[in-house]
């Protein structure tokens, strides 16, 4: 009896729904995980006079400088928490803040 691999594919969630796929787009297409790097958040963390443990207790995550510096990623509810401050308290001052972080359709 010979065994035939199946593919396997992601399939869709039953508690997924459309809104919830074009929210994930979105912020897929944003980067939102690619762009925050170690720089970025000790750029954030330098503006706002903060240690890196006074990030982390702010968007919930321990540890937040070894994980930066290991994973390289985030968690995409940080990298969101991370957005939402630096376009509050840093967005007059850079020029690479995110805009549009809650425009998930076309105009």
């Amino acid at each position: 009896m010979t065994k035939t691999k199946r593919k396997s594919r992601r399939k869709k969630s039953d508690s997924e729904t459309t809104a919830s796929l074009l929210i994930k787009c979105h912020y897929e297409s944003l980067g939102l995980r690619k762009i925050w790097n170690q720089q970025r958040v000790e750029r954030m963390c330098s503006f706002l006079r903060m240690t890196y443990e006074e990030m982390g207790a702010l968007i919930g995550i321990q540890e937040l400088d070894s994980k930066i510096v290991k994973t390289r990623k985030l968690p995409l509810s940080a990298c969101i928490l991370l957005t939402m401050l630096e376009k509050q308290y840093l967005g007059d001052f850079i020029p690479d803040a995110v805009d549009n972080l809650f425009k998930f359709t076309e105009d």
